[in-house]
């Protein structure tokens, strides 16, 4: 399972539902604080990660995972529409896997780094 935190409800929903033509199920959450609460429970094999939500940035978020020990390994993906090379670089070297970004990438982009990622963790 793929979980998609994005305060953007049709965008999340969309990508939702072509991840589950590629038959990966996905979940949504709106917001970074609540995400955090749910992933230990939902035990995701990655997680997209919008930049500008209301409580938390996906920085911060995906900095609270590599604190935790049972998130600190599940891969993240970022897709957003923020066009900063400096928080795009610190969302890098806190270990995401991927920044795409929303306007230049497609949802296909998205996925096809998503695939790419579980066959990773598979090996």
């Amino acid at each position: 399972m793929i979980v998609i935190v994005d305060d953007h409800y049709d965008s999340a929903q969309a990508l939702k539902k072509l991840l589950a033509l590629r038959g990966i199920a996905a979940v949504c959450v709106d917001n970074a604080a609540q995400a955090l609460k749910l992933l230990p429970a939902l035990k995701p094999r990655a997680v997209i990660l919008d930049y500008m939500m209301s409580e938390m940035t996906g920085v911060d978020a995906l900095r609270a995972m590599r604190r935790d020990e049972d998130l600190a390994r599940v891969p993240v993906l970022f897709f957003s529409a923020l066009d900063d090379e400096d928080v795009r670089d610190q969302a890098l070297k806190l270990g995401a896997h991927a920044w795409l970004q929303k306007g230049h990438s497609g949802f296909q982009d998205v996925i096809d780094e998503v695939e790419r990622v579980m066959v990773h963790a598979r090996l």
